[in-house]
């Protein structure tokens, strides 16, 4: 098993970054992929290496900062959402003085996933003619990936899971590319946020969070449980009264550890009490 102390006093030494907030094995998994790259036999030689190439270190903290997503990842959870949860919202909504849906997609990488949500949603309240409205806080870590967000434009393979009445209301075709269309666009706001922010509760565009759904898929899995703590503390503070925590399938397991309650579906979706 690879050792990570000498790499991790020398990070936190060169940077002040902390790299025990990962996970052990994910962390091994990408320390060693760097040496592999870079084809350096020991860990010994790689902090030398970094050491005489301060650019080096950089390549290894964008390498923990995993970018991967996709529109509709989950099948199972955004079938429940547009068919149950969603409009279940939308209904009681409809009988609250406040008719504005809040939600934060906390890690939205590229901007798959706040903007899945959204065509759903904007679908929803369309079909059903209802005065309700709703506001997506999108946030991330990384500022390349957040900028991919905002210009809202992918790949035709990227989209093969957008239900194709979905594509045809919410994306235009330019240049080999599809762009999400600006009446989409305008219900969400990406901004730059870390979940570790010992400062800031919630990102600092949802001012008080109070959010009816946080959205945190496939971020949990990769921090330690210390870290997992914090930042669950954090997401389930932000929750409205009765809110709702989604998140990956591979952390159902994590969050069942908590103060929240399971909803009797087959997916991650959780109800703050």
């Amino acid at each position: 098993m690879l050792t990570l102390k000498p790499i991790t006093d020398l990070v936190f030494q060169l940077s002040g970054r902390d790299l025990s907030i990962y996970e052990r094995s994910f962390l091994q998994r990408t320390i060693g992929k760097q040496m592999e790259a870079n084809d350096l036999p020991d860990l010994n030689t790689y902090c030398e290496f970094i050491k005489n190439s301060p650019g080096r270190m950089q390549e290894l903290a964008d390498s923990l900062n995993v970018d991967y997503s996709e529109f509709f990842r989950n099948p199972v959870t955004f079938a429940l959402l547009e068919q149950v949860i969603l409009p279940d919202f939308l209904n009681r909504k409809l009988s609250a003085k406040n008719k504005n849906i809040r939600i934060w997609s906390a890690g939205c990488a590229g901007g798959q996933e706040p903007y899945s949500i959204a065509m759903i949603l904007g679908e929803l309240i369309t079909k059903s003619k209802t005065p309700v409205t709703f506001q997506i806080f999108a946030t991330d870590t990384v500022e390349k990936s957040l900028k991919t967000a905002k210009r809202g434009s992918f790949s035709p393979h990227s989209l093969k899971n957008v239900p194709l009445h979905f594509l045809d209301r919410y994306v235009t075709l330019s240049g080999g590319f599809y762009s999400v269309v600006p009446d989409l666009k305008k219900h969400i706001e990406f901004s730059q946020y870390d979940l570790l922010d010992p400062e800031r509760k919630s990102p600092p565009s949802g001012i008080y969070g109070d959010f009816d759904m946080v959205f945190c898929c496939n971020v949990l899995f990769y921090y330690a449980p210390e870290a997992r703590k914090v930042i669950l503390e954090k997401l389930v503070g932000s929750l409205s009264r009765r809110g709702l925590l989604v998140t990956g399938e591979v952390e159902r397991e994590i969050i069942q550890k908590t103060e929240l309650t399971l909803m009797e579906y087959p997916s991650s979706v959780f109800r703050r009490g």
